[in-house]
């Protein structure tokens, strides 16, 4: 990003699917003048959300931990006339079927071996 356009970009620390290509993607969608820019996540939510700007009714009162949430967040942000961009949907670890998941990754199987409660 420019440094007369400053952005953030946040992402979760349970997403053993992001690759490096995402994040270029999210700050490209950025520099392009989207605000904001979501990484939808398998479940509902997301797994990234990136913003040049904030406004407090994005975030207000989202149904948090439900299959809703990228929804009312797209929503959101549609009603305040921003130009919304998303990237690859992801799937994170938030449940015990998703240590499987992770387990059975070629490319996370070193990460999931060396979690405390693996069986």
């Amino acid at each position: 990003m420019p440094p007369n356009n400053p952005a953030a970009i946040l992402v979760g620390t349970d997403v053993p699917s992001m690759m490096v290509d995402d994040l270029r993607q999210a700050a490209a969608a950025l520099a392009a003048g989207d605000d904001p820019v979501l990484g939808p996540a398998e479940d509902g939510g997301y797994w990234l959300v990136g913003m040049r700007r904030m406004a407090d009714a994005v975030f207000a009162d989202v149904p948090w931990s439900t299959d809703v949430v990228l929804a009312a967040t797209l929503q959101r942000c549609i009603a305040l006339g921003w130009r919304v961009a998303e990237i690859a949907t992801r799937w994170d670890v938030d449940r015990p079927d998703d240590i499987e998941r992770l387990r059975a990754d070629p490319h996370a199987a070193e990460l999931a071996a060396q979690l405390p409660y693996a069986a």
